[in-house]
């Protein structure tokens, strides 16, 4: 499986800012020369890492920079997520094994990237939901190496919901998720669509609603069927047990998937080895990202409050 873009569809991407390749490479090389007087970070983040931040913080320089930094202080904010998210750990080979949490390889309209995520049947008496988390996390690692898009489709199927899955979910995990999803990833969520839901679900969801903003709530769409679902999601990109046009099921997926996360294995070990400068603030966190100007091409300003935070706060 590969999400890798080519030519013809990044600039397909780029055009929606009216930007063209060697723009792009000229952000790039903007935020690496910043990059390289910022000593507390462990490493020069890659070509594709850089572009993946850029596009998705709108071309916006000043707030790619703040969620490059995140992306690496994370690991000390929620050190009982990241330590054991390595997909080769005993932990996450029985997490990979409960769930199928993959992104589509075809783009929606040439634009959105689809998450798909389900859980496997009889799991719940063991779920792990840091180990779901953490394979989320791991989606978006690789992603970060070789696609692009426009903002992602978040695909749940609950037909497989049990009460173990719900009981083992806590409001502090959909806190977690938030923190994550707005501070490392700006939370680019085009559309969020659920079928197969029940009134488990009705639980599951009063449990994270609070933590789900009412901008993203209206984002979000409810299926009886999969013909609601290809109202919004062509059929094409769909795998072919959801009556999709794709060629393979969602279990052929899922084996391309895990191929696809040996093939970083290199990429997760050295992640295990990455710490911010013990020098830096100790588990800094934004608080406070306010543009003194509109954000464009041109340079923002923005005011940054770092604060140590109970540990109780983020961990679990």
């Amino acid at each position: 499986m590969s999400c890798t873009l080519d030519v013809q569809a990044k600039k397909r991407i780029l055009g929606i800012f009216s930007k063209s390749l060697n723009e792009l490479d000229d952000d790039v090389k903007l935020i690496k020369s910043w990059l390289l007087n910022k000593n507390h970070l462990p490493e020069i983040p890659s070509k594709n890492m850089i572009e993946y931040f850029i596009v998705n913080n709108r071309f916006c320089l000043e707030t790619s920079k703040e969620k490059i930094n995140m992306y690496y202080e994370m690991r000390k904010l929620l050190p009982n997520l990241y330590k054991e998210i390595n997909p080769k750990t005993p932990r996450m080979k029985k997490s990979l094994n409960a769930q199928y949490i993959l992104p589509l390889p075809r783009l929606v309209n040439g634009l959105h990237r689809v998450i798909f995520i389900k859980n496997k049947k009889d799991t719940g008496h063991n779920f792990d939901t840091l180990g779901m988390i953490g394979n989320v996390l791991n989606v978006y690692e690789v992603r970060m190496h070789e696609d692009l898009a426009y903002g992602d489709i978040l695909l749940f199927d609950y037909g497989n919901l049990e009460i173990g899955h719900v009981l083992r979910t806590t409001p502090n995990h959909a806190r977690m998720v938030k923190v994550i999803l707005e501070k490392t990833f700006s939370n680019r969520i085009e559309e969020i669509h659920i079928i197969n839901h029940s009134f488990l679900f009705n639980i599951l969801f009063s449990i994270a609603k609070p933590f789900i903003s009412v901008h993203l709530r209206e984002k979000m769409h409810f299926h009886d069927s999969i013909d609601s679902l290809a109202s919004f999601i062509p059929w094409e990109v769909l795998p072919k047990d959801y009556a999709g046009g794709l060629e393979k099921s969602l279990d052929e997926l899922e084996v391309m998937w895990k191929q696809k996360l040996e093939q970083y294995q290199d990429r997760f070990d050295q992640l295990d080895t990455l710490n911010s400068d013990e020098n830096a603030p100790n588990n800094p966190h934004l608080i406070i990202m306010k543009p003194t100007y509109p954000c464009n091409n041109a340079l923002s300003y923005f005011t940054l409050i770092y604060n140590k935070l109970p540990e109780s706060s983020l961990q679990i």
